[in-house]
């Protein structure tokens, strides 16, 4: 395992007199030594001729000796001390270590006798994994000393380097290095011999997390340390299927299938376009509001008796309104539809044939994907006398859409909530019933779901 193994080290800190005032922390890097060294932090000046680090045998020999990397840091006010470190990679079995100046031992320490030990359960040799959708696998850890452990799990796609991102977050990377995984613990005595369930997708620095742009060969390897010596294990090399983005979807806001617009306008009217795509390495759902094209996006309306009528209808800002969100592969941050901010644009009715219109917006993503929805508006040269506008379709809008829609006719709102299977604050019900004459003034009454229960 050593070509694969990262890095580790021993720190102390050591006053300016020489005499150490805190215990050797050990530290499990995430690189192989080669990468650990080549870091700024371990400068060629820095390195003490004198001071090693000795790892012992039970006798007291020394099985292996390592230089030490010495850090003069300040403090204001004093005393200031040094950082002692010395990094290593696949060592001797040893039974205690220590931090030596010239022919003085500045620490001392010995280490458990039993080195903790990992292993993965639940993935099999060329499993296939869809990296749209979560998946897991199980750990089981165990320490014969009872010490806490630390956990670090790295990846390797395609045969390449085994990586790691401590934070938890994507930087630009060659291919190959899509997929990561971060730090867990610790685990105590208590956790021991029982499967740990590790699932795809999660984003904490604490919990795995896996996003992949597809590979036919991931392998995974986990390292245990106690505080002093590693354990690791591989597992088995399994397939992530590359992620295919689905189609976006559109749906018509501010304006209702079945409205009827009186002489004049102009009405608000926009669409809200729903896409996935992965950026820099996250799956990311694009919640888009705009009236007409933003950026490389093409929005384009038109109607089954006018045409191409995009350039009747004005953005009321320069730009559409976004709401990004991360998507833990199958898991979805919800998004407040009430934000006043989300864009709309502004119908020229009077730029339009009187009569009934099929209005059709296609929306077109970066991907060449396009998507569509359509409504049937009726214009109106003006209102006959004696005649009523005609109550629009509100049955499906979230309740902030369809008052807009239904004052913006003329008419008083009054909502009624009600437990539904329909997503919290969807319409699922209006009196009286879409396309009933109903004179400007009166009241239409809209059943808005609380959610299941």
């Amino acid at each position: 395992m050593s070509d694969v193994v990262p890095a580790q080290s021993f720190r102390i800190n050591v006053d300016s007199d020489g005499s150490r005032w805190d215990e050797a922390r050990h530290w499990l890097y995430s690189q192989p030594l080669d990468e650990v060294l080549d870091g700024h932090s371990f400068r060629p000046e820095i390195l003490a001729e004198s001071r090693a680090l000795e790892l012992l045998d039970r006798d007291g020999a020394v099985l292996e000796s390592y230089p030490v990397y010495v850090q003069h840091v300040a403090v204001d006010p004093g005393p200031d001390y040094e950082q002692w470190e010395a990094v290593f990679q696949d060592p001797p079995d040893f039974a205690s270590f220590r931090f030596v100046s010239g022919q003085r031992i500045v620490h001392e320490q010995s280490v458990s006798p039993n080195a903790p030990e990992v292993s993965f359960l639940g993935l099999e040799q060329d499993q296939v994994f869809a990296s749209d959708a979560q998946f897991g696998f199980e750990l089981l850890i165990d320490d014969g000393d009872g010490d806490d452990l630390e956990l670090l799990i790295l990846v390797s796609t395609d045969g390449g380097q085994y990586v790691y991102d401590r934070a938890g977050f994507f930087d630009s990377r060659p291919a190959g290095y899509e997929m990561l995984l971060s730090r867990l613990g610790p685990f105590t005595a208590e956790d021991y011999g029982s499967p740990l369930t590790v699932m795809s997708g999660d984003r904490t620095h604490k919990i795995p997390r896996i996003v992949a742009e597809g590979s036919e060969a991931v392998q995974l390897l986990a390292v245990v340390s106690d505080g002093a010596r590693i354990g690791a294990v591989q597992s088995q090399v399994f397939v992530l299927r590359p992620f295919e983005a689905p189609a976006p979807t559109l749906q018509i806001r501010l304006m209702a299938d079945g409205q009827v617009i009186g002489a004049g306008g102009p009405f608000d009217i926009g669409v809200r376009v729903t896409e996935e795509e992965y950026q820099h390495g996250d799956l990311r759902r694009r919640h888009i509001y705009l009236p007409q094209p933003v950026g490389g996006r093409a929005l384009r309306w038109s109607s089954d008796i006018d045409g191409d009528i995009t350039d009747h209808i004005t953005p009321k800002r320069t730009s559409g309104g976004f709401k990004e969100i991360d998507v833990s592969p199958g898991v979805l941050r919800t998004v407040d539809e009430d934000d006043p901010s989300l864009d709309s644009g502004r119908l020229d009715a009077s730029a339009l044939t009187p009569g009934p219109h099929t209005l059709v917006a296609i929306f077109t993503a970066d991907s060449g994907l396009q998507a569509s929805d359509s409504i049937v508006v009726t214009i109106l040269d003006s209102v006959s006398q004696g005649e009523n506008p005609r109550v629009p379709q509100v049955r499906g809008f979230n309740r902030a859409d369809a008052t807009e829609i239904l004052r913006r006719a003329g008419y008083e709102v009054i909502v009624i909530d009600s437990p539904y299977q329909a997503e919290a604050g969807t319409v699922i019900g209006q009196e009286p019933h879409s396309r009933a004459e109903l004179a400007p003034g009166e009241a239409v009454t809209i059943t808005v779901s609380t959610g299941p229960g």
